[in-house]
Parts: structure tokens; C-alpha cells; sequence
């Protein structure tokens, strides 16, 4: 959850920015095409980016910071632990999240379903090569893929054929693409101001295309506005489909008759360029917390090799264990190949919970301010029980000895599986001994 925070957080800021773009530097460039694009590659330029790694490009170094499972705070007191407080909240925002994106998907089904129901009522009509449905309802045309919508009275209009103009090219285009591909952002990042103007400024440089693609036919740019005017009343029958009255704004009007701006107004778009980097960049940075929490996947893999290497070479030593722990040792599954993971009765908070409860800090500890991280290996055999404790990563014989105890104490889990057999899987547990 918390990566996926990240990632929200990142992707917003990577849309903020290059809209911001757009907004100061190209919105009033006649680049119209080209600014549709800018924008659709920015939407997706910012969804990818978070989760490209570029650790490659980063100096920050690997370090002993590999842990499976998420640290456990102990505290003189036993206030509580930051995992367990950080999952609690981050569960909240979890059902706060689904809630709105479950209300804006349903939205949208409903949008898509109305359209399809407006279809079926009406039936299509093929005419000059177009796919029409004819309402009886009072409605300004609009078009949705490769359907156009018209009010039959709308027929008899002398300008019909500007408006299959206008409706047409949204078709060629393949605008309604454009805006299913912003609606279902809106559905996954419903709460970001941000989206919504992409969805505004996305339809608004689409009618724009279809305003100019009827001017370059031919169409007299004086009626063309008279048209559009003459058409403003009329209500909107959904955000995914193109509207001939859709922003009839002095905006839209200006745009009609704006000279073409000069080709080398292209070159703002350079202006990017230092921003992608930019987010490139942050991408590349991160700070302790965020560190721990992106590395802790990314070491996983890892982790589990260096933990099968490490029973692999205590097998080598028969004073070690009984033959049958180091047959146990050798019998350990890769964490990676595991197709089901061993599972705490209660999960992860109830883990924690029952570590926090039963740590006693050391009275001596205490008293000579003894403080540090303590990492723990453990094997849950294929039956689910807890073998195979050892220190993997020590502070103090106080705090290893306390740590080593109570994951000593853990009840039976549910095992894990691979190809649906019972596999022994090792785990690491970082134990963190805080005093402050």
C-alpha cells in the first residue's frame, strides 16, 4: 500500500507539471494535433514513470538493508509499533480509495450503458457512408467511436451537412479513444484535480481539430460560427461522447479565426525536455523511508538466495543442527517460486501484535540505553511450524537473545505452497529496539 501511495503521489506530480506545460507555453499554439498528443503522451508518460526503475542511474548503494517482512518497533513502554499504525491508516485511505473509484466506474458504466441503450432504441442508420442514429428527442448531435447521434428534425436543417462535418472528423480521429482512455484514469485517480483538466482541455483541443477540419473543407468561417451559435442550447448526454455544442466559449470562437501560429512555436514544446528529466530525476531520489519501503520488494529475491545460501552452508556443518534440521535446511523453497506464502493465523498485524506483546525489554538494556535492529531468520516447515530460529543480523546479546526468544514462541502458520504441495519457506524479520 505504501508503494502504491508512492506511486500516486508520483504520478501526480508528473501530470501537475507537464500540464503546466501546456498550459503557460502551448495552449494558445494552433498546433492542435500536436498538443493532443503532447497531452495523451503525458498521461501515459506519467502513469509509466513511477514504475520504471532507474536505480541504475542513482549513486545510492545497496547497503545491509534486506528485509522480508515489514520492521517492528519496540518501545520501552510498548505504546505500539509504526508499522502497525501506518498499515491502519493506510487501510483507511485503502477504503477511501476504493469508495470514490468504485462510484466513478460506476459512472462511467452507466454513461457507456445509456449510450448503448440510446442505440438499441433508435437503431442505426447507414447514409453516405456514415453510421447515424436518428432521436426524436430534443438533442444537440454528438458522436461516440464511429456512431453519430442527430435529432431527426435535424434532417431538414440546411447546414446538416457542416455538422456530419464536424462529427465526422471526431470520428476519423478517433477522438472517443482519447476520451475512454482519460475516463478510466479518472476512475483510478478520481481525487486528482489535475485529471480532470486533461479530460477538459483533451475534449476542448478536439473540437478544435473538428472546427478547423471543417474550415479547411471549405466551410465559410462567418456561417461556421453562426452554426455553432444557432446550436447552443441542447443538453449533454454523456462526458464520452463529442458534442457539436460542447466549450462554446469566446475561446472556441477565437481559435476559429487566430492566424496559424508560426512553425518554429513548435520548439516550446522543448520545454519539456528539463521537466522530464526533472521527473526522471526525482524518480532516481529517494528518501530513507521511501528507500526501505521501494528496496524491501527489491531485495526479496535476494534476500531468499542469501538465506538458502546461508542453511545450504550450515548444512555443511553436521555440529550445527540434527540431520533432520539439515535436511529441513535443504529442503527450503525460494521465496520467488513459492506459489502460496505461508501466512500468519490473522496476518501481518496480528504478527506484529503478538511480537509487541510478548517482547520484554530488557531491564539492562534499558538502563544502559541499548538501542538497534535486530534481524531474525526462521523457516515455517511444510506442517506450518515455526524452526530453524537463528540470528541473522545482531545489536546486543541482550536484545539478540529477547528477539531470538519470542519469534522462538510464534504459533503454527499456514504453510506455503508450490505446484500444490507443502514447501518450507524462510523468512527474515527485522526487530527494531527503540528507546526514544
Amino acid at each position: 500500500m505504501e508503494t502504491f501511495i508512492t506511486y500516486l503521489f508520483q504520478s501526480f506530480i508528473s501530470l501537475l507539471l507537464l500540464y503546466l506545460i501546456y498550459y503557460f507555453f502551448l495552449k494558445k499554439d494552433t498546433f492542435f494535433s500536436l498538443n493532443r498528443y503532447y497531452l495523451l503522451g503525458s498521461l501515459f508518460f506519467s502513469l509509466l514513470i513511477p514504475v520504471f526503475d532507474f536505480s541504475f542511474l542513482s549513486s545510492t548503494t545497496e547497503g545491509n538493508f534486506r528485509i522480508l517482512l515489514d520492521e517492528v518497533m519496540i518501545t520501552q513502554n510498548k505504546v505500539g509499533y509504526a508499522i502497525q499504525n501506518n498499515l491502519n491508516t493506510f487501510q483507511v485511505l485503502l477504503v477511501i480509495y476504493l469508495t470514490g473509484s468504485s462510484i466513478f466506474l460506476l459512472r462511467f458504466l452507466s454513461q457507456v450503458i445509456r449510450l448503448m441503450l440510446i442505440t438499441r432504441k433508435y437503431g442505426i442508420s447507414r447514409e453516405h457512408g456514415l453510421r447515424l442514429v436518428f432521436m426524436d428527442r430534443q438533442q444537440v448531435s454528438f458522436s461516440f467511436f464511429n456512431l453519430i447521434f442527430l435529432n431527426k428534425q435535424m434532417i431538414q436543417n440546411k447546414d446538416i451537412d457542416k455538422i456530419l462535418a464536424h462529427e465526422q472528423i471526431h470520428v476519423e480521429q478517433g477522438h472517443s479513444i482519447d476520451l475512454i482512455i482519460v475516463e478510466i484514469l479518472s476512475v483510478l485517480q478520481w481525487f486528482n484535480p489535475v485529471v480532470w483538466l486533461y479530460k477538459h482541455s483533451l475534449k476542448e483541443i478536439h473540437e478544435y481539430i473538428a472546427d478547423n477540419g471543417v474550415l479547411q473543407s471549405g466551410a465559410d468561417r462567418v456561417n461556421y460560427q453562426r452554426i455553432m451559435l444557432s446550436l447552443a442550447m441542447g443538453a449533454k448526454v454523456s462526458d464520452l461522447t463529442h458534442n457539436f455544442n460542447y466549450s462554446l466559449t469566446k475561446r472556441r470562437f477565437d481559435m476559429i479565426t487566430k492566424a496559424r501560429s508560426a512553425k518554429g512555436s513548435v520548439l516550446k514544446m522543448l520545454i519539456a525536455l528539463p521537466v522530464l528529466g526533472l521527473i526522471i530525476f526525482y524518480s532516481c531520489q529517494k528518501t530513507n523511508s521511501q528507500e526501505e519501503a521501494e528496496l524491501r520488494q527489491q531485495y526479496e529475491k535476494q534476500l531468499q538466495e542469501q538465506l538458502s545460501k546461508d542453511v545450504r552452508e550450515n548444512a555443511l556443518y553436521p555440529s550445527e543442527g540434527t540431520e533432520k534440521e539439515l535436511q529441513l535446511q535443504k529442503e527450503v523453497a525460494q521465496w520467488d517460486e513459492v506459489d502460496i506464502r505461508p501466512e500468519f493465523p490473522g496476518g501481518k498485524q496480528a504478527l506484529f501484535k503478538f511480537i509487541i506483546d510478548n517482547v520484554k525489554y530488557p531491564k539492562e538494556a534499558i538502563k544502559e540505553n541499548i538501542t538497534g535492529k535486530v534481524f531474525i531468520n526462521f523457516i515455517i516447515d511444510k506442517n506450518g511450524d515455526v524452526r530453524e530460529v537463528s540470528l541473522k543480523q545482531g545489536v546486543h546479546e541482550l536484545l539478540d537473545n529477547e528477539a531470538l526468544r519470542v519469534v522462538s514462541l510464534l504459533p503454527a502458520w499456514t504453510p506455503g505452497e508450490k505446484d500444490g504441495k507443502k514447501v518450507n519457506v524462510a523468512f527474515s524479520i527485522p526487530i527494531n529496539f527503540n528507546l526514544e
